[in-house]
């Protein structure tokens, strides 16, 4: 497969001052991309060595998030927080197939498969969850260790009660259990 990509125009000015003229026009050079190869560019060359700037093309993915069948989550070393900057919990670690936080902001059960009581709450890629749980509340669980494999994006399931915590910010808990009793537990605090 070959792809060309129109040209890229590389220019090194004398000055920083941001105004061109006449006196300070440096030099330009165009270039141009195939086959997703890297571009080396000299940008500067004296007596006492030369510097090379090297331009290597990468495209986001922008792939539809995947609905995995059976995927453990895996959190560790943890850090959760909302779209106010409040920090529900951190420096846990969990994994299982749902994963249910309880603390001072609320119940959260989270999972990679959609269980009974779930809906979809938002993404998780490498080590980032983001899922909007209300109109007002988008919250973020950020793991030390990826939760996915590098590239891929994956749903995310869950249920939030704000109604149903912890008395104060120290008596948080997480733990893991299977979809199962998670959709037992959710028709219970509903």
């Amino acid at each position: 497969m070959s792809l060309a990509i129109t040209q890229y125009k590389a220019v090194q000015f004398d000055t920083l001052t941001g105004n061109m003229t006449k006196k300070d026009k440096g030099r330009s050079e165009v270039y141009s991309l195939a086959d997703f190869n890297s571009i080396s560019w000299e940008s500067e060359s004296s007596s006492k060595g030369r510097v090379v700037t090297r331009f290597t093309p990468m495209f986001a993915d922008d792939s539809d998030p995947l609905k995995l069948t059976y995927s453990p989550l895996s959190l560790s070393n943890l850090l959760i927080s909302d779209n106010s900057g409040e920090v529900w919990q951190e420096g846990s670690s969990a994994a299982g197939e749902v994963v249910k936080f309880e603390n001072w902001k609320g119940t959260l059960f989270v999972s990679f498969v959609e269980f009974k009581g779930s809906t979809e709450l938002g993404t998780a890629k490498e080590g980032l969850i983001e899922m909007k749980l209300s109109d007002k509340l988008t919250v973020r669980i950020r793991s030390e260790k990826p939760i996915l494999g590098a590239g891929i994006t994956a749903k995310v399931y869950g249920w939030y009660s704000p109604k149903r915590k912890t008395v104060s910010r120290i008596a948080d808990s997480i733990g893991a259990t299977s979809s199962a009793r998670a959709a037992e537990e959710i028709a219970k605090l509903q």
